[in-house]
């Protein structure tokens, strides 16, 4: 079998390996209380995305990109100005974490913000406060004290077609940009909602669907 180049058994990352998901635009509320998204409306396009994984790295980073990018595109190479790259790291409350080191304009931050915690457990929290700069060659401050809070909702013996599933959630204060993230063992990301929320709490946004096995 292939080794996973995170070694993260619900975020394998292997190299040259493809998830195709489905594009879908949602409305829905963010409780803060949980980070749980409820999702209120969905409607999907027609357009679908594929995101390709293999490895990264750079003077400041080593670790893996995502490569999103929309069916016209080749799977490889992988473009870092269409990547994200998530990095391996340590939370000040000591727990190891996969997170955003670099997003798709280049830009490199540190302390990197986290979608998902090595060992996951409900209810778990890391509270961030992350410098950007403008690249991982470049230590120009582009913004500081980006404050961000993960947190790791809860397990599924089945999400959708997918068994084994943890539910991750992360509040990008600054912008008021929230996410859910689910993770199935051995697979990866197979659902993500990302979207702006305003004051009250409602969330307009777009979902990530994967389509394996369907």
């Amino acid at each position: 079998m292939t080794t996973s180049l995170s070694k993260y058994e619900y975020l394998p990352l292997f190299d040259g390996a493809t998830i195709e998901y489905k594009v879908i635009d949602f409305t829905g509320i963010w409780y803060p209380d949980n980070f749980k998204l409820d999702i209120f409306t969905r409607q999907g396009r027609t357009d679908h995305v594929r995101v390709t994984s293999g490895l990264s790295s750079c003077p400041a980073f080593t670790g893996f990109a995502q490569f999103w990018h929309t069916l016209d595109f080749p799977d490889l190479p992988i473009r870092p100005g269409m990547s994200l790259r998530n990095g391996l790291t340590v939370s000040e409350n000591g727990l190891y974490y996969l997170g955003e080191a670099i997003n798709e304009f280049g830009n490199f931050t540190s302390p990197y913000i986290a979608i998902l915690t090595n060992s996951p457990v409900a209810g778990e929290r890391i509270e961030g406060k992350s410098k950007t700069y403008l690249s991982c060659k470049d230590s120009t401050l582009l913004r500081d004290d980006y404050l961000w809070s993960y947190r790791t909702i809860q397990h599924y013996e089945l999400w959708g077609i997918f068994p084994d599933v943890w539910r991750t959630a992360l509040w990008e204060h600054e912008t008021n940009h929230v996410y859910n993230y689910a993770f199935a063992k051995d697979i990866g990301m197979v659902n993500i909602w990302h979207g702006f929320m305003d004051v009250n709490g409602n969330v307009v946004g777009t979902e990530y669907y994967a389509l394996l096995g369907l």
